[in-house]
């Protein structure tokens, strides 16, 4: 970068399975990967050159690690924050029609952004071919059938991946007149990962989080929403984070979304059980059954 005519530094760090760097002591096996620091005008970013699919600026998960040393050659060595702004966002829009047999069809579009989309786009490059993807992605999901799809910007790094499919989705739970439906049937969390009663250490994520999902279902004239979607809106202190649903019934269709937010990368030993208790409430959430009623 330097011979380029880019002002660059080294910034030595360790990575979040090494360990903590003792910033008042450090040794030089506190050590254990390098990345640059570049200097454009008035702003730095840190820059990684061991992976194609990291966008400009972002830094894989295992170097977002507390503080990094600073060394150039012509000015003393300092520390650095390794928190940086980069976030993991997912936004999944569903448009679904129940259809007389009891089966959803409609599209799913599914945004992702920041690290997310580095994510998905590791786990797609790990097949030859987006086609192999979405045929596993299809034998491991249990109700949803692919029809058909669209991958967008899967080698634009600086934009976000898009993924559109067509899909049937055969879900419902037959009670007489009644179907049962739980609009969590691609990615339900299941179990709290904080398991502990109490933690004297602090919850590193990494980086903050956004995860949202927007379903709209039109229903025949002759179903109406016996049982909706509970409402929830809770948030942890100091805006650490919050859980939102919303419903909104019109006509014979109806929307709903459930947020989930953490708006911090560090949480304190402190934070730990309204951490904890936000998780317990979005599982209890995502269990819940919709009924859908046959009018008679």
């Amino acid at each position: 970068m330097n011979s380029a005519g880019i002002n660059t530094e080294a910034v030595l760090l360790s990575t979040r399975d090494h360990g903590v760097v003792n910033s008042l002591y450090p040794a030089t096996n506190d050590f254990n990967y390098v990345v640059a620091k570049v200097n454009i005008g008035d702003k730095s970013y840190l820059l990684d050159g061991t992976d194609p699919l990291l966008s400009f600026g972002m830094l894989p998960l295992h170097c977002l690690n507390d503080r990094g040393r600073v060394f150039s050659l012509d000015k003393p060595s300092y520390w650095i924050d390794l928190n940086l702004p980069q976030k993991e966002k997912s936004t999944r829009t569903l448009d679904l029609t129940l259809q007389d047999n009891a089966i959803l069809k409609g599209t799913c579009t599914n945004y992702f952004f920041g690290y997310e989309a580095y994510k998905r786009r590791v786990a797609i490059r790990k097949f030859n071919t987006p086609d192999e993807f979405v045929e596993k992605l299809n034998a491991t999901s249990q109700h949803v059938k692919i029809i058909k799809f669209e991958i967008g910007n899967l080698d634009s790094l600086e934009a976000p991946l898009v993924e559109t499919y067509t899909i049937e989705v055969d879900i419902f739970n037959k009670l007489d007149n009644r179907l049962s439906f739980n609009p969590f049937f691609w990615d339900k969390i299941d179990t709290n990962p904080f398991k502990l009663n109490e933690r004297s250490y602090p919850v590193d994520m990494g980086m903050v989080s956004d995860d949202r999902l927007m379903l709209t279902v039109h229903l025949p004239d002759h179903y109406i929403v016996e049982v909706p979607p509970q409402v929830v809106d809770i948030a942890m202190p100091n805006s650490g984070g919050r859980f939102i649903t919303s419903y909104q019934p019109d006509n014979n269709s109806f929307t709903f979304a459930h947020v989930v937010l953490l708006s911090k990368s560090i949480y304190s030993s402190e934070e730990y059980p309204y951490l904890k208790e936000l998780y317990n409430r979005i599982i209890v959430s995502e269990k819940a059954e919709m009924i859908f009623k046959k009018k008679i």
